[in-house]
């Protein structure tokens, strides 16, 4: 069974934060069946981000690459992939304190997606939960999360 995300809605958007243009994609998620059956089951959203500088939190300014299909995305394109979801470690979205223990993203299918939640979720102090083992993911190199939870959604994972 093959699964497409097909391109729905792109937004450009702007980031204070990573001070640049990024576009905002929503996608449906499609099930081709057989041949001819299509079936439509939801879908998601994903920001792509161009190649712009960030100052790190010691002071150094580095580079962070675009996004492999930002200049190329159009409504109306398949990609392969899905939606997926991940239990994740408690974070918070906004300054409501309301914890939140799910993730749940657009993943193309060259992508490994416990990699692409953890670089979401990041950001907000969380890792995703690996369904196979049940034990935290964490990206190699990357401090293990404190208790703190970072606010704020606009950044780049």
């Amino acid at each position: 069974m093959e699964k497409l995300l097909q391109v729905t809605r792109v937004e450009t958007l702007h980031s204070d934060k990573a001070n640049c243009d990024f576009k905002k994609i929503t996608f449906s998620a499609i099930k081709l069946m057989g041949n001819r059956e299509v079936k439509i089951f939801g879908g998601g959203v994903r920001n792509l981000w161009p190649e712009h500088e960030v100052t790190l939190s010691t002071g150094e300014k580095t580079i962070i690459k675009a996004d492999k299909y930002y200049d190329g995305i159009f409504v109306g394109d398949l990609f392969e992939g899905e939606v997926k979801r991940f239990d994740t470690t408690p974070y918070s979205l906004d300054k409501s304190g309301r914890m939140i223990n799910q993730w749940t993203g657009v993943v193309f299918s060259t992508e490994n997606p416990l990699v692409v939640a953890a670089k979401n979720l990041r950001q907000n102090n969380a890792v995703p939960i690996d369904p196979e083992t049940g034990e935290k993911f964490q990206l190699i190199g990357q401090p293990a999360p404190t208790n703190k939870t970072l606010v704020g959604t606009d950044a780049q994972p």
